[in-house]
Parts: structure tokens; C-alpha cells; sequence
């Protein structure tokens, strides 16, 4: 049986307050709640996928920015995120 999730409970998956996950909910990138009587509800396994997408993006991220390091200039970042073709 599919667990169903009150907001505080989404708030601490995923450490959104209830103001930020109804506007990820609006710009479609978060799982939308049930209706259930007068309260909605989230599907535990969705939020559980979005949760765990959000931790495996955050890794693939992490892998593939390289950091050059530049020659100091008084008016230039000392790194730079941009990838070498070289």
C-alpha cells in the first residue's frame, strides 16, 4: 500500500519550507499533491523518486565541473569554471 505525506512531513524530505514546494509545484518540477477529504497529500514514492533525482543530479554535477586555475590579474577570478577543449 502507497504511503501518502502530509506537508511537513515533504518539508523535512526535502528540506523545502511549504511556500517553495507549492512553487516548484507550480513551475512543474516538483510532484503535485492529492486531494484526500480536505487536506493534500503527497505520494510517498514520488516525492521519495524527486528526492532521490535531486541527489544524483547534485553528484553527476559535481563529477563533471572541472576547475581551471588562471594566472592571477588584478581585475580576473583566480578560477574560472569554464572547461578547456584544449
Amino acid at each position: 500500500m502507497e504511503k501518502l505525506l502530509p506537508i511537513r512531513v515533504v518539508e523535512e524530505l526535502t528540506g523545502y519550507k511549504k511556500s517553495s514546494i507549492y512553487k516548484r509545484i507550480q513551475a512543474g518540477t516538483f510532484p503535485a499533491p492529492i486531494r484526500v477529504e480536505n487536506s493534500s497529500r503527497w505520494i510517498a514514492s514520488e516525492v521519495e523518486a524527486w528526492v532521490s533525482a535531486k541527489i544524483e543530479h547534485g553528484k553527476n554535477a559535481v563529477r563533471h565541473k572541472t576547475a581551471r586555475v588562471r594566472p592571477i590579474s588584478s581585475s580576473r577570478s583566480i578560477i574560472s569554471n569554464e572547461r578547456s577543449d584544449a
